[in-house]
């Protein structure tokens, strides 16, 4: 059975990726308010700093995790911050809008 019991994630260290926006800010939020330490990342310099407003536990890092090396660089703020990682919420991504079938697009 489901506990209903909130999560506690004190003195945990969590990377979340599409930390600027969304689930991955939403979650930022929720770990830090847990009591993680949080490297939100993202693209969007502006939108990483609006989410690291919303708790002290959150630190920015603005980076594309598509370029290369960027996943070393990512885990080593971390580390180099905290001295370990705990979590990875692999959140990145990208919307492209489609038509659906039957309602005017291609089938």
């Amino acid at each position: 059975m489901p506990s209903s019991a909130p999560l506690h994630f004190s003195d945990r260290v969590a990377i979340v990726t599409g930390a600027g926006s969304g689930i991955g800010q939403a979650t930022a939020i929720a770990l830090a308010s847990s009591g993680a330490h949080v490297l939100g990342v993202g693209r969007r310099q502006e939108a990483l700093e609006k989410t690291a407003r919303a708790h002290s536990n959150i630190a920015v890092l603005s980076s594309d995790v598509c370029e290369e090396g960027a996943a070393d660089k990512i885990v080593s703020t971390a580390v180099e911050r905290w001295g370990r990682l705990d979590l990875l919420v692999n959140n990145a991504g990208v919307t492209a809008l489609a038509a659906c079938p039957g309602r005017g697009g291609p089938s």
